[in-house]
């Protein structure tokens, strides 16, 4: 029998599984509510009494599409260390990173990555649970595509904040197998390839504590 490609492991990334989690419960409040006035339209005055009701019906139709969209990509996104490359997909979007770009890969707090009262109240809202988190920090000499594009494709969490360096940041509940791998794929990346083609690796800063990077409760 033929041994099975070792293509890596698949590790769901919980940033976008949360998002969109948050997403289709917020969708499935707006259905409710769309539904109700629909409901409610033959006895109040007004635009919406019928026939104009139908519009309720038509927007509810739309929420409950996006909702099964929301709940069908919610584990979708995934972060996978191939051979060749590091394969960041998100619903709609993939993105190969070669490892000739990775310099190396660590693991950090998220509080370390964003200064609480320098976030927006957008990102305070949903990124402030994460703060105490573990997660991986993949550092690249350059992004595969402008951050600008990426910005456009990902989440704006999923890349490191701006003046945090090049790269992106991963939340999943198997951080240290992940690091783990990737570093293991880069090494031998490193092995195989012609010296001067791969970035040098950049060692870890000594002054960088571990506390908190094995909060496996996740």
């Amino acid at each position: 029998m033929a041994r099975k490609k070792d293509v890596g492991k698949k590790f769901r990334i919980l940033f976008v599984t949360h998002s969109l989690t948050r997403i289709f419960r917020n969708l499935l409040f707006i259905t409710v509510i769309t539904l109700g006035l629909w409901w409610a339209a033959p006895y109040t005055p007004g635009f919406f009494r019928p026939p104009n009701d139908v519009y309720f019906i038509w927007a509810a139709i739309l929420f409950l599409i996006l909702m099964v969209a929301a709940l069908f990509f919610r584990h979708y996104s995934i972060v996978q260390a191939q051979p060749r490359f590091i394969l960041i997909r998100v619903p709609f979007f993939r993105l190969k990173i070669p490892y000739d770009m990775v310099e190396n890969v660590r693991m950090v707090l998220f509080k370390d990555l964003y200064e609480k009262k320098k976030m927006t109240w957008s990102q305070r809202r949903f990124l402030s649970h994460y703060l105490p988190r573990t997660v991986v920090r993949i550092n690249l000499t350059k992004y595969p595509m402008s951050r600008f594009m990426l910005s456009i494709f990902m989440p704006g969490y999923l890349l490191l904040p701006p003046g945090k360096g090049t790269g992106f940041v991963i939340y999943t509940k198997q951080y240290l197998e992940l690091s783990t791998e990737i570093d293991s794929r880069l090494n031998v990346a490193h092995t195989a390839a012609p010296m001067g083609e791969l970035p040098k690796r950049k060692a870890p800063r000594e002054d960088m504590s571990a506390e908190g990077f094995f909060d496996l409760d996740g």
